[in-house]
């Protein structure tokens, strides 16, 4: 499975990211990762969320459109 939307949503204690494949119009979901926030460096959150989706076989691809949100 290839990612080329990625969304977050960075909270006070969990960063969580969705998968998706747009392919031809077609939206699927492929799946759901999440990390601690870290809130001296908010970018380890999205890390730690996209290896999780990585360890779940997603992989991203290179032309990944990343889209964010805060619920803190």
């Amino acid at each position: 499975m290839r990612a080329n939307i990625l969304v977050y949503d960075i909270g006070s204690t969990y960063t969580k990211a969705a998968a998706f494949s747009d392919e031809g119009g077609r939206l699927s979901y492929l799946g759901r990762g999440q990390s601690p926030t870290t809130l001296a460096n908010v970018m380890e959150g999205t890390r730690g969320a996209e290896d999780a989706l990585r360890a779940q076989g997603i992989d991203l691809s290179p032309d990944l459109r990343r889209y964010s949100s805060c619920s803190a």
